[in-house]
């Protein structure tokens, strides 16, 4: 009968019952780095091109490789320091998902520069056109589908066309960052004694001082780093032979004369090259008739 075969199992209780489910069970993970809902999510963004947010949340990856320490004392990472992490992950663009060298074709400030402009009411008309901001303004994307042949698209962009609702690409982003650099510049150029800008044409309203501040900072900054970081580039290329103080000038003259070459080796090598000949080819003449 049913009563010798035991309880029912609606009434079971205990290690053999199976569990119902549970809201607090926490989220399924979603296997985007750019979603991150669990700490499975976390170390996969950690791996990612989301991995400057370790940093930024004073973390780092356990020796094995499976979960998280504290930079600081080198203890686990708790449920706080996690959140941490993952508001700092989605912070970032949600394109780096897709582009994991996002940051390597337009800088973090170029971007954070991008994003203060569009906050503008009077944002640039030209360098943001056909370009929205998604709806936390966690990224930017086309607001319209355009090809290149019909003449009226976006002139920052570097493809043939582009599609309304697609991720702005990074390269054609840091083309808009000095697109809106040069537009700055062109305004300060312009501004009366006062401070005040009073645009061209039709003009625009003037730059609010501290949004001005703000982005002139952001390109300065970058202009400075980027300097430093080719000039010692060409310092390190030059030949070891040479006294510190005549590789510091070798360096200096390779940024002032070709900035484009000294990103690169090979740049460095062949201008260092091409220096070498010109130097034997006006010597040659004086070694002649000494000998």
């Amino acid at each position: 009968s049913a009563g010798a075969r035991g309880p029912s199992a609606a009434a079971r209780t205990g290690a053999d019952a199976p569990a119902p489910p549970s809201a607090s069970a926490g989220p399924a993970p979603s296997g985007n780095p750019a979603d991150p809902r669990t700490p499975e999510d976390l170390l996969l963004a950690a791996r990612s091109g989301y991995s400057s947010a370790l940093e930024k949340a004073g973390l780092r990856l356990s020796a094995d490789g499976k979960g998280f320490v504290r930079v600081a004392d080198g203890k686990p990472a708790s449920a706080e320091d996690l959140e941490r992490l993952r508001a700092a992950v989605v912070a970032m663009p949600a394109a780096i998902a897709r582009r994991p060298d996002f940051h390597q074709k337009v800088p973090p400030e170029h971007f954070a520069a991008l994003q203060s402009g569009y906050r503008r009411e009077d944002r640039s008309p030209s360098v943001y056109k056909d370009v929205g901001a998604t709806e936390k303004q966690r990224d930017f994307i086309h607001t319209r589908s355009c090809e290149k042949v019909s003449g009226d698209c976006n002139e920052n962009t570097t493809r043939a066309f582009y599609k309304k609702g697609e991720h702005v690409s990074p390269e054609d982003l840091e083309r808009m960052f000095q697109a809106l650099s040069e537009e700055l510049a062109a305004a300060e150029a312009e501004a009366e004694p006062d401070g005040a800008a009073p645009g061209r044409g039709e003009s625009r309203p003037p730059l609010q001082a501290e949004e001005a501040a703000e982005v002139a900072a952001s390109v300065s900054a970058t202009r400075t780093v980027t300097l430093a970081e080719d000039e010692a580039a060409a310092f390190a290329a030059a030949p070891a032979l040479l006294p510190t103080t005549l590789r510091r000038a070798w360096a200096k003259a390779v940024v002032a004369v070709s900035p484009s070459a000294a990103k690169t080796p090979a740049g460095r090598g062949a201008l260092l090259a091409g220096l070498l000949a010109f130097a034997a080819a006006v010597a040659l003449p004086f070694l002649r008739r000494r000998g």
